[in-house]
């Protein structure tokens, strides 16, 4: 698990950063889990954002820890990949992906991971 691995796995909802045409696109996502230097997320193929980054997969992803007011943002490289254990381990942990996509054979059911290139954390607990 990276430098900060566990700080996604404990704060999973955050907003995902893509390019359209030129201009900066944002709209939340959740982390499904880490691994190595990885946050893997899921997504429908018919979706915008999986044009997007199949078009640039340069993407960032930023969460923040609204109890301790700790914000970590990590940029990389959006790699889908056809992994019928890792989209089956994504419904078995996520209800609400398994009320979407069903099953690991659907499929607009997309499976991707985030590989980091960069790391930046930011907290607002000292400015009062």
């Amino acid at each position: 698990m990276f430098e900060y691995g566990n700080f996604f796995t404990q704060n999973k909802n955050g907003v995902m950063g893509t390019v359209d045409s030129g201009k900066a696109r944002t709209r939340t996502f959740q982390v499904l889990w880490t691994e190595d230097n990885r946050l893997y997320f899921c997504t429908g193929n018919h979706k915008p954002v999986y044009k997007q980054m199949k078009a640039n997969p340069n993407v960032s992803f930023t969460a923040l820890n609204v109890r301790t007011m700790e914000s970590v943002s990590v940029c990389g490289t959006a790699v889908f990949v056809d992994d019928k254990e890792g989209k089956k381990r994504a419904l078995d942990e996520n209800s609400g992906i398994k009320e979407i996509y069903k099953t690991p054979d659907n499929p607009a059911f997309e499976l991707l991971y985030l590989e980091v290139s960069d790391v930046s954390a930011f907290t607002f607990s000292n400015s009062k």
